[in-house]
C-alpha cells in the first residue's frame, strides 16, 4: 500500500480484505471459536460451533483448520477449542484473561481482534522491542479500559493477500506477516521499524481497537446463520 494512503483509506481496505476472507470463512469461523471458548479456557461442540456460523459440522471443522491459527485448533470427540500452547514462532507477548496467563506468538492486530468478540477483559502484555519499555493494554468488549504507557502504538503490516496466507505454513505466516505487527512504546520509538519495513502503518492503540472492533462485529455478523 502506497505510504501516502490516509489512515481512512487503509482501514477501508483493512476492512474490505477481512471482509472478502471473512466471506470464505476461515477468519468469522475462528473469531466465533474463540469467543465460544474464551480463548481456549474449554472446548465447545462442534454443533454449536456450526450452529453459531450456519454451516454443516464438516465444513466447521474444516474451516476451522485451515485457517491462519489452524495450528491451535484441536477436535476431538465432537469438540474442538484451541490451544494457545501449540507455538510456531517467537513469543512477543503474554496475554491474561480471567484466571489464566499465557505466552503467544502472532501479531498484535489479530489479538485486538480477539478481545473484541470475547465476554470478558483481556489484558496484553508486551516489551517495547525498540526502548525495551514494558507496555500493558488492558481491553474490554467496550474499549480500551487502560493503557500504559498512554502513547503506545500497534504497527500493522501492509495489507497481506490473504489468498497467500490461506495457503502459508504457520511458521512462515509468524514470521513473514506476523513479525510485522507488534507494540512499541511510542510512534517515536516505531520509527526505525516503520523505515525498515515499507508498507507498515503504525496507530494510537486506542483508535486501532475502535477499528478492530468494529470490523470483529461485521465478520461476526458475516458468519452469522440467516434467519426468516
Amino acid at each position: 500500500m502506497n505510504q501516502h494512503t490516509t489512515n481512512e483509506e487503509f482501514w477501508a481496505t483493512w476492512r474490505r480484505l477481512l471482509t472478502r476472507f471473512g466471506q470464505r470463512g476461515e477468519i468469522s469461523v475462528g473469531l466465533q471459536l474463540a469467543r465460544l471458548t474464551a480463548l481456549g479456557e474449554h472446548p465447545v461442540s462442534v454443533g454449536r460451533l456450526a450452529a453459531a456460523v450456519g454451516r454443516s459440522v464438516e465444513e466447521t471443522v474444516t474451516l476451522a483448520q485451515q485457517g491462519p491459527g489452524a495450528h491451535w485448533v484441536r477436535v476431538q470427540d465432537g469438540q474442538i477449542t484451541l490451544d494457545l500452547s501449540q507455538h510456531t514462532g517467537m513469543l512477543r507477548r503474554r496475554l491474561r484473561i480471567g484466571q489464566r496467563s499465557f505466552p503467544v506468538s502472532g501479531c498484535a492486530p489479530d489479538v485486538l481482534l480477539w478481545a473484541a468478540v470475547l465476554d470478558q477483559p483481556l489484558t496484553i502484555e508486551e516489551t517495547c522491542p525498540a526502548t525495551g519499555t514494558p507496555i500493558r493494554v488492558d481491553l474490554t468488549p467496550d474499549g480500551v479500559a487502560a493503557l500504559d504507557p498512554e502513547q503506545a502504538v500497534v504497527v500493522y503490516p501492509a495489507p497481506p493477500a490473504f489468498d497467500e496466507v490461506v495457503g502459508m505454513p504457520a511458521d512462515e505466516i509468524d514470521a513473514t506477516i506476523c513479525s510485522q505487527g507488534p507494540l512499541f512504546a511510542s510512534a517515536e520509538a516505531a520509527r526505525d521499524w516503520v523505515n525498515d519495513h515499507p508498507g507498515v502503518r503504525t496507530f494510537g492503540i486506542r483508535d486501532a481497537y475502535d477499528h478492530q472492533r468494529d470490523i470483529a462485529h461485521e465478520l461476526l455478523d458475516l458468519a452469522a446463520p440467516a434467519t426468516h
